[in-house]
């Protein structure tokens, strides 16, 4: 019934039993019949409902799938989930759903729900609806700030998603216009009869990823946890941290196998961000890379050029330097008489003319 709440803020286990009409098996086994589920990036707040679907996949009686939070700048907080064979307002003996907060301070049911207040170590108000159990039903709780009676009052509702049936289970005045939570946990727990910690009944459940109405709030990194003292066999099933993914808590029966992190996951907005930050940069980093090879290649290529055309230049001035020094000879002659005259620029004497 919100062990773990009732351990933060200091609250004896049995009275909050007792408070709520139940029967504590006894210490050691009330208070460590449970194992948590802890999640990252919450946000419960005026513009943050959260949801969550919980699934029962075994059922068993006095058992407690819960979906909570505290408050960041309220004491206490709040609570809510599904329950075996609890117990309604009026005292009849149901499965059902409820909600509670603690240092509520009034609660207004939903259509076939009831609200009662609660005391002792603690004060709140509670509400709560029948509902049928069924395992491997769907079953989706919903918080949020209730905005047709304003800022301080917080609504919860129920669905069964199998059977296609919702309802509000109630709503509860809070003594803060601001209140928040950026946790979000869950865990089972057995509050029947003492038994032997091997032989508390089966109730493992599937808790789907919470989800939030304001798409900045985004979900992950479902821890599995357990008491320092545990009183139930139990294991979690959960994807690789930092990830976003369903988990599984298995929960009761004589023996369960160790805990794994090998549920199916999807990264988180902000992995995507980095992965595409890299893969950008990547490219970016090809891209100039290549580039430079190119220009590289470019220049070398226009050197190889440049050099061509001035070893050409050359070439062509050696050329025609050297034609512009070669010898030759021509024949000159003066009546009977002839002369070869060899020169760069070869000139007949004078009285002479060129044959």
């Amino acid at each position: 019934m919100g062990i773990r709440l009732a351990k933060v803020i200091g609250i004896p286990l049995a009275v909050i039993l007792t408070a709520f009409g139940m029967t504590p098996a006894n210490a050691a086994q009330q208070q460590w019949g449970a194992s948590y589920l802890d999640w990252s990036g919450a946000l419960l707040s005026a513009s943050s409902t959260i949801s969550q679907v919980i699934q029962p996949l075994e059922i068993s009686p006095n058992m407690y799938w819960e979906a909570g939070w505290h408050w960041d700048n309220v004491s206490d907080g709040g609570y809510g989930g599904i329950q075996s064979r609890g117990t309604l307002a009026d005292g009849t003996i149901s499965d059902l759903a409820i909600f509670s907060i603690w240092n509520g301070l009034g609660g207004i049911p939903g259509t076939g729900a009831g609200c009662t207040p609660f005391g002792g170590e603690g004060i709140g108000y509670s509400c709560r609806i029948p509902i049928k159990l069924v395992a491997g039903n769907k079953y989706e709780i919903s918080f949020g700030v209730d905005t047709a009676r304003g800022p301080q009052w917080w609504k919860a509702t129920i669905s069964d998603l199998t059977m296609g049936t919702k309802n509000v289970i109630g709503s509860i005045e809070t003594n803060s216009l601001v209140a928040k939570a950026s946790n979000w946990n869950n865990f089972i727990e057995y509050w029947g009869q003492a038994v032997p910690c091997d032989a508390v009944g089966a109730a493992s459940a599937k808790f789907y990823v919470p989800t939030s109405d304001n798409p900045g709030v985004e979900i992950s990194s479902p821890r599995f946890s357990r008491p320092a003292q545990p009183c139930v066999m139990s294991a979690g099933d959960t994807p690789p941290q930092g990830f976003i993914g369903d988990a599984v808590i298995r929960f009761g029966g004589a023996r369960q196998e160790s805990s794994t992190q090998t549920m199916p996951y999807t990264k988180t907005k902000a992995q995507l961000a980095a992965d595409k930050a890299a893969a950008d940069k990547a490219a970016a980093d090809k891209a100039a890379a290549d580039k430079a090879a190119a220009d590289k290649a470019a220049a070398a290529k226009a050197a190889a050029a440049k050099a061509a055309a001035a070893k050409a230049a050359a070439a062509k001035a050696a050329a025609a330097k050297a034609a512009s020094l070669k010898k030759t000879t021509i024949i000159c002659v003066k009546g009977k008489l002839t002369k070869k005259v060899t020169a760069v620029k070869p000139l007949c004497p004078k009285g002479y003319k060129k044959k």
